[in-house]
């Protein structure tokens, strides 16, 4: 469906304003409302961090000047509703503006391309690898992407929004933090699976393993299911080095199965698993 030249208007809490954004290019999905709500925007530092941190919730002075007198290489992001659908926006804003200069200095002076531009190239590159290689996945191995949005404001300059379907929480801090204290192991199974299931089908994600952590895989609770998120430096022509599921309770030097696979499943400690003792003593 071509639905490029479509506009829907958005609000972010605290900025005070309502605009009007227009699609940027060609899209399978539809929004089913004219208008969506999302919260303020957060903004995660670093995309290596433990299970304990989490991102960061900003003031409006501080997300609005995102890109000019600071930057990172993490897009801002928030939640967000059209009608009854729940969403995740993730933001780039500011993109006609100069970076400042004192932040990633040399990757500028070599590159001649600041960190909020990367990220706005990089929503470019996630866009085309959904269009090209994940069509069929949407909504359930992935959630479905309701496409690049573009609109020009008085508190945020140039901005560029990807817009995902909500797809449930960071695997790694709900199994490890919030049900610390509960057996996870059939949830951390759907994870793995679900990578597999990529591999199977040639796509290697390329990025799920951070420092002492998880990284794109999330969890929903109440479907218990697992999905992927942010394909930014995958590839779709990946041919597994072992073709078999990880083998539970066994050693992660011999997986039998694909390195990341094989590393997925040694960060949500697979092999070494001893299930907690649910005892009372009478």
């Amino acid at each position: 469906m071509d639905m490029a030249g479509e506009q829907r208007r958005i609000s972010f809490h605290g900025s005070g304003f309502s605009n009007i954004m227009y699609r940027a290019g060609v899209c399978s999905y539809e929004l089913p409302d004219a208008h969506i709500t999302a919260d303020a925007p957060r903004c995660r530092e670093s995309d290596n961090h433990g299970p304990s941190h989490a991102p960061s919730l900003l003031r409006y002075d501080e997300w609005q000047s995102w890109g000019t007198t600071w930057q990172c290489n993490s897009c801002l992001f928030a939640g967000a509703t059209c009608g009854d659908l729940k969403l995740c926006v993730k933001i780039a804003i500011n993109l006609e503006k100069e970076p400042p200069r004192d932040a990633d200095s040399i990757f500028y002076e070599r590159t001649r391309v600041s960190a909020h531009l990367s990220v706005a190239q990089s929503f470019l590159d996630e866009y085309k690898f959904y269009r090209d290689h994940l069509q069929e996945l949407q909504g359930t191995l992935v959630p479905r992407h309701y496409g690049l949005w573009r609109f020009n404001s008085t508190w945020g300059g140039v901005v560029l929004l990807s817009i995902f379907e909500w797809a449930g929480s960071p695997s790694f801090p709900l199994f490890y933090r919030t049900l610390a204290n509960k057996d996870t192991t059939e949830y951390r199974v759907a994870c793995i699976q679900a990578v597999r299931e990529f591999h199977k089908r040639g796509i290697s994600h390329g990025q799920l393993i951070g420092i002492c952590n998880i990284r794109h895989i999330l969890f929903d609770l109440e479907t218990r299911t697992a999905r992927l998120i942010d394909f930014t430096s995958s590839s779709a022509d990946h041919e597994c080095n072992g073709p078999n599921f990880p083998v539970p309770h066994g050693s992660d030097n011999f997986p039998g199965c694909c390195d990341e696979v094989a590393s997925v499943a040694g960060a949500f400690q697979y092999y070494n698993y001893v299930p907690p003792i649910h005892e009372t003593r009478l």
